[in-house]
């Protein structure tokens, strides 16, 4: 491995990650962005994050405010960490993490996938860019892009390992051996119980809810409200990460609540089931920038979003008589099974999870959702 010390960061001189994610969103991810005045944001079911221009204004922290809704995530650029009232600061961090300080915002032709063979060299990274989210074991769970400038490794990123590394699509579901894995391998074994919960908006703690319901394991719980309401209760909260002892995980997969990019094309013709997409109205009409390759809906779905069936003012999910209705009122019929899909397998969780709650047990997940099905040209979308 090539020993590097990366130069110190000069605060006077600026750069590409001292905002980040305004310059991912104005640069590599632009056709990702989506934009409200001079903010802009990835789709919620890409990542939560927004950003804001290197000087905000009053006009600019409304519009923030409107994209992100209750609970969202703004992270805040070198020197950004006053907010006006309504935001409170809640993690102030070192920057990004993984990435050497000459590091630029261009596309690098040295672009690697990294494995096994490479995890010194990225642990090497870690301990060099602290703090961060790539911990020890995931990095040796997960398999990762990686940048190198001159030989050296100088930045990474990844889907980790609840996602299959195979698959040109993020996010999509990992093999039953792989998966089994990486579960065992943070303690989740056969009688433990699960409760998962997300920082903000419920779609990652519904989607490891469906990744281990799939995988056959029920004895999960959704914390309702996630860490918004814990806290707002007084729940207690703690620094670090919690460690348990390695468990064995037995992976029963159950085919039947994963609906293929074939069952999708075949739902089409024969209308065997209802298509519900998840997203805003605005994706659902192909308006607007988007995520995918093509914008538009599905033929033949009904629109029941996501964060219709959660409570914008407490971040739970709304009773069950009140999802009930929306979910009908949206076009879900209770004579058809469902198939949920969204952008890439997330958001579309939160409406299965709230068909859970009304007693539902016939719906799939399209996993690709419109990631896989507008790669394909030769698929009809729908617009307006």
């Amino acid at each position: 491995m090539t020993e590097r010390t990366p130069p110190p960061h000069d605060d006077t001189v600026p750069h590409p990650l001292d905002n980040p994610v305004l310059s991912s969103l104005t640069g590599p991810h632009a056709g990702f962005a989506e934009q409200r005045g001079r903010i802009l944001r990835y789709p919620v079911e890409v990542c939560p994050f927004l950003a804001l221009p290197d000087e905000p204004d009053e006009a600019d922290w409304a519009d923030a405010a409107e994209l992100a809704g209750p609970g969202g995530l703004l992270p805040l650029a070198r020197g950004q960490i006053s907010a006006p009232p309504g935001w409170k600061v809640t993690v102030i961090g070192e920057g990004v993490q993984m990435t050497g300080d000459d590091l630029t915002a261009a596309a690098d032709p040295q672009a690697v996938v990294l494995g096994p063979s490479d995890v010194p060299e990225m642990l090497d990274l870690a301990g060099r860019t602290k703090p961060g989210p790539f911990l020890k074991r995931t990095i040796e769970l997960g398999i990762y892009l990686g940048l190198r400038h001159e030989g050296t490794l100088v930045a990474m990123a990844g889907p980790g390992a609840l996602s299959d590394p195979a698959s040109p699509f993020a996010f999509t579901l990992p093999a039953a051996e792989q998966f089994a894995a990486a579960v065992g391998h943070l303690g989740i074994g056969d009688g433990t119980h699960v409760v998962a919960y997300a920082q903000d908006a419920p779609m990652w703690a519904t989607r490891l809810w469906w990744l281990l319901r799939y995988f056959g394991y029920e004895d999960t719980s959704v914390l309702d409200g996630g860490l918004v309401a814990w806290t707002a209760a007084g729940g207690p909260v703690e620094p670090g990460e919690s460690k348990y002892p390695p468990a064995p995980f037995t992976a029963r997969p159950r085919p039947e609540l994963l609906a293929r990019l074939a069952d999708v094309r075949e739902t089409t013709g024969n209308g065997s089931a209802c298509l519900v997409n998840a997203l805003s109205p605005t994706a659902f009409r192909g308006e607007g920038p988007g995520a995918y390759s093509r914008p538009g809906r599905i033929p033949g779905s009904v629109n029941v979003p996501w964060n219709g069936l959660v409570d914008p003012a407490t971040n739970r999910f709304r009773p069950p008589a009140e999802l009930a209705e929306a979910l009908s009122s949206g076009g879900v019929r209770v004579d058809q099974p469902v198939i949920a899909y969204c952008g890439g397998g997330i958001s579309a969780t939160v409406d299965l999870f709230a068909l859970s709650l009304t007693g539902r047990d016939d719906a799939r997940l399209y996993d690709g959702s419109l990631t896989e099905w507008s790669a394909h040209p030769d698929l009809p979308l729908v617009t307006g």
